[in-house]
């Protein structure tokens, strides 16, 4: 099989597997059930692909709540923050994602654009079937020919049928000099103990209108992009040898239980969890 060793774990009934096929282009894939698990705010580099199996997950997108049912297909841009959590009156939620990264999706349209998903929830049954079933066959090790004909089939009927045009348009809020200057400081400084001060001296702003436009601009406050950013950093550490307290420093964070906490909080999953989902046989 040539999927690499998948991560479980139960906690209060809950249970997540997050694994890695190297032969997709280092696709990742999720299989959850969570009842209270709560995502912080965060966004993926990948777009974020998947339906609902049971029970209902809320989620803020774009400046809007949403709520996806059994069979719902979810449709997440990279870069665009989104929690996630229970629904309002539903017990939990069950569900299957996979995570394809810009170049695929570019590639599986044909065209040169970034791929742009309106809406993030869909009813749409048979791609809603075709996803559920390519993902279980990634899972269970089907065949590299029926893995990739069944990741090309569902991107291509994703993109037939709900892409719209490119995300050039809805992204120009990112376009502020003084956000994107901030984000690069950041960037390039994760391991230090920045403070909204020093970030404001770095931008000639005030604290308060710094922090007003970073968060116009990148969808998240100065501090939580940097917990994102360390989380990032320490996801790509992860495929070493190199201990978990090792990472969690290298990373930025002030230790092991701050880094494993975090993790969890973005990505669903504990880094131990996680490591041993990624490392090949």
């Amino acid at each position: 099989m040539e999927m690499s060793d998948r991560a479980a774990t139960t906690l209060d009934r809950e249970r997540a597997r997050r694994w890695r096929d190297p032969a997709l282009g280092s696709v990742e894939f999720l299989s959850a059930t969570y009842f209270t698990h709560s995502y912080a705010p965060h966004s993926h580099e990948e777009y974020a692909i998947g339906v609902i199996e049971d029970g209902a997950e809320a989620f803020d997108y774009r400046g809007a709540m949403h709520t996806a049912t059994p069979g719902s297909v979810v449709l997440l841009m990279p870069d665009e923050i989104h929690t996630g959590h229970a629904a309002p009156g539903a017990r939990g939620w069950q569900y299957r994602m996979l995570y394809p990264g810009t170049e695929m999706v570019r590639a599986a349209s044909g065209a040169g654009d970034t791929v742009f998903f309106p809406t993030p929830v869909i009813d749409d049954p048979e791609l809603a079937s075709g996803i559920l079933a390519f993902h279980r066959a990634a899972e269970s090790g089907a065949s590299l020919v029926a893995r990739e004909s069944g990741l090309l089939s569902i991107l291509s009927a994703a993109i037939r049928r709900h892409a719209r045009g490119t995300s050039t348009d809805h992204r120009t809020r990112n376009d502020h000099a003084a956000a994107r200057l901030i984000r690069e400081y950041i960037d390039a400084n994760y391991t230090r103990n920045l403070s909204l001060a020093e970030l404001a001296a770095v931008a000639r702003l005030s604290p308060f209108h710094l922090n007003r436009i970073f968060r116009a601009a990148i969808g998240l406050p100065p501090h939580r992009y940097l917990e994102q950013v360390r989380v990032r950093r320490a996801r790509a550490l992860l495929g070493g040898d190199r201990s978990l307290s090792w990472i969690a420093l290298e990373a930025g964070f002030v230790d092991q239980p701050h880094f494993t906490r975090h993790f969890k909080r973005h990505l669903g999953v504990t880094p131990g969890e996680y490591r041993c989902a990624i490392r090949s046989r």
